[in-house]
């Protein structure tokens, strides 16, 4: 999840400006994180997470996205992180 990342300014440099219609920012600064600099997972918790009955989404249920929109979505983020790091 995108607060719980901590990053310094060259992967901020790096990842802006975001690309049109990417909709997960967090998957963004994550996989292009990891192709120019070192990631690192810390398995701890930092933070209490709380989910209810009232909350907008629910991701613990099944997700009801078509099969094609997934591949769809996952090979234009591939395309444009392959974009990225080849111009820079």
């Amino acid at each position: 999840m995108g607060c719980c990342m901590a990053f310094n300014k060259n992967v901020l440099n790096y990842v802006l400006p975001f690309p049109d219609k990417i909709a997960m920012h967090d998957s963004w600064i994550g996989l292009n994180a990891s192709l120019i600099g070192k990631s690192y997972f810390l398995n701890t918790s930092l933070i209490h997470y709380r989910r209810h009955c009232k909350n907008t989404m629910a991701s613990f249920k099944k997700n009801h996205l078509p099969v094609t929109y997934q591949i769809s979505y996952r090979l234009y983020m591939m395309y444009r992180v392959l974009k990225r790091r080849l111009l820079s």
